[in-house]
């Protein structure tokens, strides 16, 4: 299968890989960044990032056109993002205790992190032990998509940490 013809996932992954077995990319990297554990973690991440984008997608086309298939999809791209997410934020204490010696530091990152992660632990909570689907559901895939956001962006932009580097 040609690489243009590959799904776009797959495209990413493969890229991903490419940069990060490039030894010219990795000769510039710190050495805290040229670990595998920080490969998977900064992965798993956006895979989660990335299936909470399709939540959003799919609460903004059930806020359109009040198809169901729409909100099974986000709620289905909800559990996806959260395991990816969940895996990623564990994987990066882990990585985090070998490079800075603990788990957790209350860097500007890693508490947007948990703050996203909150958010989309209630949106799964409101979902499974309220019974909230349909518009309700939706509009909290769309008011939950700002937290990443912020955590991919914004921490960046304004705060500096353990997570900034140059």
């Amino acid at each position: 299968m040609p690489y243009c013809d590959s799904p776009p996932l797959l495209r990413c992954l493969i890229l991903g890989i490419l940069c990060f077995l490039n030894p010219g990319i990795r000769a510039d990297l710190p050495a805290d960044l040229k670990t595998v554990l920080f490969l998977i973690h900064v992965s798993a991440c956006l895979l989660g990032y990335g299936a909470f984008f399709i939540s959003l997608i799919c609460g903004i086309s059930y806020l359109i056109k009040r198809r169901p298939a729409d909100d099974l999809i986000s709620y289905r791209a909800v559990i996806a993002g959260m395991v990816f997410f969940s895996s990623g934020v564990i994987i990066g204490a882990i990585r985090a205790k070998r490079a800075w010696g603990s788990y957790w530091s209350w860097d500007p990152k890693e508490t947007a992190a948990l703050v996203t992660w909150f958010v989309y632990a209630v949106w799964l909570f409101t979902r499974i032990g309220f019974r909230w689907k349909g518009k309700r559901s939706a509009w909290l895939s769309v008011a939950g998509f700002p937290a990443i956001l912020f955590t991919w962006f914004g921490v960046n932009i304004f705060f500096r940490g353990l997570h900034s580097y140059q």
